[in-house]
């Protein structure tokens, strides 16, 4: 009984040494609150990742004191603390503008037309 104690008191310190927990909540466009689906969730500094469902909501296992970076193609990137649980971030959209565009056409003719 004694080593049972011992080995639950050893993982439960453990646990609270790695402090990971799960993280979750949801990403909303800023302009009108509609989900947001497809965003990158990603621990800064790690490879640790996930994307949004459908719904705009995540779930990812982070360190407590993590940051989250959120990104996707047109909003901005945008970085929250994992601290507390739900996490509702609401992105804004890129103002980038285009530097070129290249339009390219194809087209058949004979001989006989050139």
């Amino acid at each position: 009984m004694k080593k049972f104690l011992f080995l639950f008191l050893v993982l439960a310190s453990a646990t609270s040494l790695w402090g990971q927990q799960d993280v979750t909540g949801r990403v909303t466009d800023a302009r009108d609150g509609s989900s947001l689906s497809g965003v990158n969730v990603v621990v800064k500094g790690t490879k640790t990742g996930t994307t949004t469902d459908k719904d705009g909501r995540f779930r990812i296992s982070a360190p407590a004191n993590a940051t989250l970076v959120f990104s996707n193609v047109s909003f901005e990137d945008q970085e929250f603390a994992a601290g507390s649980s739900p996490v509702n971030v609401s992105l804004k959209q890129a103002q980038t503008n285009l530097q070129e565009v290249v339009v390219t056409g194809y087209s058949t003719q004979n001989k006989r037309q050139v």
